[in-house]
């Protein structure tokens, strides 16, 4: 009885009870009590049978918990407000949404997206004079083994030009999703996919994932915000389109990863020795999990540090505490010798807020977030914004907290200027075509 008590399982399957309750309760996935535990109830069961590390069941018990806080949180806030009826239809909403991609949102995230290119581009090179290396294609397949090293033993960062010029190109992304879920153009929707060049140019060259994936969160993330909007909150997440785009975004990742060992062991351009190994790349893409289980089976409360680690960026930018590489500074072993540094962003959450502190802290975000995406708006791009940075945190959880890179804030508050510029413009434009006065913003039928 004990054993079975002690197993993971039994959390994991009340974490998927959750998922399938939420998804009754919302009829639709995207909705975000639903959405929370889909995506962390997809990260258990697949870290837990695709590797074979031990998880102890306290961790998954604090995942169950924090998930439940964070729908719990949504449920009620969505009741103050009282729920949408499924089919509520905004004409002005609907208008301003049709003649969104063709506005600011597109132009300003091909522009961010050039500026994170040009900011590549000389990265290149100057790495090529950093390591003293001849322009060629051999020295930029030499150009991650040589990062790496710098990066991981010495701690070295790309120069502050190039930091302040490729960091642009997560509000890039960010608007570019927007841009894909309000047009129906496939010409448009190609542009917007733009972000993504600077981004794998990067990360071939400091043989890096973390900016690729990130990039690939804030445009999933801008664009399930406009969905969410535009369905009032029943948009059908697994549609055909959506899952053959899975299928294809997961064969990008295995060859994304092989493409990275590849850089980081070709030293001088040359491979010495390189085998394929399924095995390590799913410890590797799951391996958070474990991370997690570990340092919280050891875990003793000792002090808050009142965000350090959820918003590390946004302390190291003021001085207040330096953020690591990787953002913690110490490594778990895991079984079968391999390191890693992440814990998923429920290690930051406790050690920020204590473990009932950051159940608290969700409860109360999830609130909000049920009030803002639940009540109609005159502002229009409020809900979009704030629901584009949930989606966000949740994609980012299993890894790491969305907040401790300063590029992701950018992305957020970049995107709330150029929505509120937009939505003011094209809700003047909507209203002159209805021919109805400024203070009939939205319309419910």
């Amino acid at each position: 009885m004990t054993e079975l008590l002690a197993s993971p399982w039994i959390p994991a399957t009340a974490l998927l009870l959750l998922a399938c309750a939420a998804r009754l309760l919302c009829f639709s996935w995207l909705a975000p009590s639903a959405f929370t535990a889909l995506i962390w109830c997809a990260f258990v069961w697949v870290s837990m049978l695709a590797t074979d590390y031990p998880i102890y069941a306290s961790a998954i018990w604090v995942i169950v918990l924090f998930v439940l806080a964070l729908q719990l949180g949504a449920f009620i806030g969505e009741s103050v407000v009282g729920r949408r009826p499924s089919k509520i239809i905004r004409y002005d909403a609907a208008e301003a949404s049709n003649i969104a991609a063709h506005s600011k949102t597109l132009q300003f995230s091909v522009v961010f997206a050039i500026v994170a290119l040009v900011g590549a581009v000389y990265f290149v090179f100057w790495s090529f004079w950093r390591f003293d290396l001849p322009t060629s294609p051999i020295s930029l397949l030499g150009l991650g083994h040589l990062w790496s090293v710098q990066r991981y033993e010495y701690g070295e960062l790309e120069p502050w030009p190039v930091r302040l010029t490729i960091m642009w190109v997560y509000p890039a992304a960010l608007l570019g999703g927007i841009a894909s879920a309000a047009s129906k153009s496939g010409r448009t929707k190609l542009w917007t996919l733009s972000s993504f060049l600077p981004a794998l140019l990067v990360g071939f060259v400091v043989a890096a994932r973390a900016g690729v994936l990130m990039s690939l969160i804030c445009w999933f993330s801008g664009y399930f915000g406009v969905k969410h909007w535009q369905s009032n909150g029943t948009y059908p997440l697994f549609r055909r389109r959506f899952v053959l785009l899975f299928g294809v975004l997961g064969l990008a990742a295995v060859v994304l990863f092989l493409l990275v060992d590849v850089t980081r062991q070709s030293e001088n351009g040359q491979v010495s020795e390189f085998t394929p190994d399924l095995q390590r790349l799913l410890k590797y893409s799951f391996g958070s999990l474990a991370a997690f289980s570990s340092w919280f089976h050891q875990y003793r409360a000792d002090r808050a540090t009142f965000g350090a680690y959820t918003f590390g960026g946004i302390f190291d930018l003021l001085g207040v505490q330096h953020r690591e590489i990787g953002l913690y500074g110490g490594l778990v072993t895991l079984p079968g010798g391999e390191e890693t540094n992440i814990y998923t962003a429920l290690r930051g959450l406790v050690e920020d807020f204590t473990l009932a502190g950051a159940v608290s802290l969700a409860f109360v975000v999830s609130f909000v977030s049920g009030m803002l995406l639940s009540c109609p708006s005159r502002r229009i791009w409020t809900p979009i914004l704030f629901a584009s940075g949930y989606y966000a945190f949740i994609l980012c959880s299993p890894l790491t907290s969305v907040f401790t890179y300063n590029g992701l804030v950018l992305a957020w508050l970049v995107a709330a200027i150029i929505l509120r510029s937009h939505f003011k413009l094209a809700g003047g434009h909507v209203l002159k075509r209805l021919g109805q006065p400024p203070a009939a913003t939205i319309h419910l039928t």
